[in-house]
């Protein structure tokens, strides 16, 4: 039985889809690269190949390596720039809510009872004794970051499933 092989990208089709998927028009590559937009329309097309210069300021532009630019890959096996900006999200997001964590516990543990409102530390200093405004602060961003990195997820999970079908 032969061994069937995965269709692979040539250069110009990896360019046009990295392109595509930050939807971005040949001419906005083109302006970035200072280029002429038919310069772009002849490497995606396979007619001529972009300089080294040129290749690595597209790199740069995609955020993938020169390797995974020009070598021969299959379709699924191209690189999710993407999916590596939700890790990062994630990651913020979930130092964010240890940092809340930690706070609102170092709140709670050094707060005075409910019914004192201050108490005096010498002949005339009060301390008044409340949530500092910073936590409030800080807990509203954690909400916030978490509710966006949730409907980044989803988006991508639906976005997935889609493809699938």
């Amino acid at each position: 039985m032969a061994k069937v092989k995965e269709p692979t990208m040539q250069l110009g089709a990896k360019i046009k889809t990295l392109r595509t998927k930050r939807q971005l028009s040949q001419e906005a590559v083109a302006n970035q690269l200072n280029v002429s937009r038919q310069a772009v329309a002849k490497w995606e097309s396979d007619v001529s190949l972009p300089s080294t210069a040129n290749l690595m300021a597209l790199c740069n532009l995609f955020g993938v390596s020169l390797s995974e630019l020009t070598e021969p890959q299959t379709l699924d096996s191209m690189p999710q720039k993407r999916d590596r900006g939700h890790r990062r999200l994630a990651a913020v997001t979930v130092l964010f809510v240890l940092f809340s964590a930690a706070a609102l516990f170092w709140q709670q543990k050094n707060a005075l009872p409910d019914n004192v409102i201050g108490y005096a530390d010498a002949a005339t200093n009060i301390w008044v004794s409340g949530t500092p405004i910073y936590l409030y602060l800080l807990y509203g961003i954690t909400v916030l970051l978490v509710l966006f990195t949730a409907v980044l997820f989803i988006k991508a999970k639906t976005r997935q499933k889609e493809k699938q079908k």
